[in-house]
C-alpha cells in the first residue's frame, strides 16, 4: 500500500470535509456551499496556509493544516502551527 503525501487540490474539498467529520463527532453546521467555496478559495490563495493530505489508492486518508505565523521574536523568524490532524482508514470494500 503506497502512501502519497502532498498539498491538497481545490476540488478535494468534499473529501477534506469527510475527513473532518471524524475530527469532531458533534460540530457546528457548515455554511451554504457558496459561502464554503468562497472560504475555501480564500484559504487556498493565502500563502501562509497549507493543507497537507495523505492518500492511498486515490482516497484521502489523512490531513493536517500548517499555518505560517509572522513573528517579532527569534530574529523576526516566522513559526508554524500544525493543527487538525485527522486520519481515516480507507474502506477496503471501495
Amino acid at each position: 500500500m503506497a502512501i502519497t503525501v502532498r498539498l491538497i487540490a481545490r476540488e478535494e474539498l468534499p473529501q477534506l470535509l469527510f475527513l473532518y467529520s471524524h475530527l469532531n463527532a458533534v460540530d457546528a453546521p457548515l455554511p451554504s456551499d457558496e459561502v464554503l467555496q468562497s472560504l475555501w478559495d480564500s484559504i487556498l490563495s493565502d500563502p501562509r496556509l497549507y493543507y497537507i493530505v495523505a492518500e492511498v489508492s486515490n482516497q484521502l486518508v489523512a490531513t493536517s493544516n500548517l499555518t505560517i505565523v509572522p513573528n517579532l521574536t527569534r530574529g523576526a523568524r516566522p513559526y508554524g502551527l500544525i493543527e487538525h490532524l485527522t486520519l481515516s482508514f480507507p474502506n477496503p470494500l471501495r
